[in-house]
């Protein structure tokens, strides 16, 4: 096992990654994941009004309310142990995430990396449309849809990695090229 104290954010837009990414990184540091998006998945799924709510946002390619995705990272932070590392896939996409999850990493004692997957926006949708063909995601299959979250992805990204680069937590990784060298890339980058 790698000898590792930071717990990961990994961060990036539609496509870039983030997902396949989280999983190798699971492995090779025996973390546990908060994958939001899969969360806000299985929340639209459910019968409830704030499951239609969720699911309402996701079609339209939108982010959730706060107080959906605060809910499950409070409860995220209830359920795991001090001592186990945690990656972060989708989650924090707005300055309002990244200020409750400073404080709840804070209040745990907990530090963190941002490792930022940059991507340009043509290999990505590229990418979301072959994840729609083998998937079947429905949300990768709107164009309306998927640029909207790439807009809002844009717009939000600045004030978020600046605040990482401020605190001196942001790694910066060039998305570009197989999932191995990404891997690779991020491995070298955090060890």
């Amino acid at each position: 096992m790698t000898k590792f104290k930071f717990d990961i954010i990994l961060y990036g837009g539609p496509g870039s990654g983030k997902g396949t990414q989280a999983g190798l990184l699971l492995k090779q540091l025996k973390a546990v994941t908060l994958n939001m998006g899969a969360e806000l998945r299985k929340t639209a799924k459910m019968k409830t009004s704030i499951g239609r709510e969720v699911a309402k946002y996701i079609d339209a390619g939108k982010i959730a309310p706060l107080k959906v995705s605060h809910k499950i990272v409070r409860n995220f932070f209830k359920k795991v142990p001090a001592t186990q590392r945690i990656v972060f896939d989708g989650y924090p996409r707005t300055m309002a995430q990244v200020k409750l999850l400073d404080t709840l990493l804070k209040k745990h004692n907990r530090e963190v990396l941002f490792i930022y997957l940059k991507l340009p926006m043509s290999v990505a949708k590229a990418r979301l449309k072959k994840r729609a063909e083998i998937e079947g995601r429905h949300d990768d299959t709107d164009p309306a849809a998927i640029q909207n979250r790439i807009d809002v992805f844009n717009r939000q990204s600045k004030n978020i990695i600046r605040h990482y680069k401020n605190n001196q937590q942001l790694i910066v990784i060039d998305g570009v090229g197989s999932v191995a060298a990404v891997h690779k890339r991020i491995m070298r980058a955090i060890s």
